[in-house]
């Protein structure tokens, strides 16, 4: 096994007891590790979108990987020949019915125990992932600023930021294809919105004309 020289891969006595040979890279050379670090970016690359269009503050990182790892272990891989490697281990496919859309707004329903008969039955959350061994959702109280694990939720397919939303896909589509392509993509936007307006003004002029005679 072939690690780089990080403290978190020192398991020597782990090590002799299988008889796995431990290998450490160089400093500073990642191409020594070139599955790993390829699986590395792939994960961020996947979190960092999950991150960029839910725009859910960097605080929440972490619940980003767990839910991109839900995805790619899901999802056919190239390098086990398009099997789901979930698939591979459980030994049946996998259940992706109950898959939702990370940052999307959700609504929880409330403890009976806590509230009397005026009070609101659901609270709004964000959803933030699934909890492992537990037959529920994380989500996120805006009013309390907590987490919760809950399984009665009724989902919107909607973020909270529509307008920072479209700026990181601006952002997010000039580092994949250029800048050159973004400005492309916004002037053939105000063509369209100048086009719409124009078509607007000519019917309300016909309409005018139509209003007179």
């Amino acid at each position: 096994m072939r690690t780089d020289n990080g403290s978190e891969f020192n398991y020597k006595e782990l090590y002799d007891k299988f008889g796995i040979m431990h290998q450490m890279s160089c400093i500073e050379t990642p191409q020594q590790n070139v599955v790993v670090e390829r699986k590395h970016q792939h994960i961020l690359k996947i979190s960092r979108s999950i991150m960029f269009y839910s725009n859910m503050p960097k605080q929440y990182w972490s619940y980003a990987i767990c839910h991109a790892f839900f995805i790619i272990n899901r999802n056919p891989s190239t390098a086990m020949q398009f099997q789901v490697p979930y698939e591979l281990l459980h030994k049946q496919k996998p259940d992706i019915s109950f898959l939702k859309v990370f940052g999307c707004l959700c609504f929880v329903s409330t403890l009976t125990n806590n509230r009397n008969k005026f009070d609101p039955k659901s609270k709004k959350c964000i959803f933030l992932g699934f909890k492992v061994k537990v037959k529920g959702y994380i989500v996120l109280d805006l009013k309390q600023e907590r987490l919760l694990f809950q399984e009665m939720l009724y989902f919107m397919k909607i973020h909270l930021f529509k307008k920072k939303i479209q700026k990181n896909q601006l952002v997010l589509l000039s580092t994949i294809f250029g800048r050159q392509y973004v400005k492309i993509l916004v002037v053939i936007q105000m063509i369209i919105c100048g086009w719409k307006k124009k078509s607007m003004q000519t019917k309300s002029m016909q309409m005018k004309t139509q209003i007179k005679m």
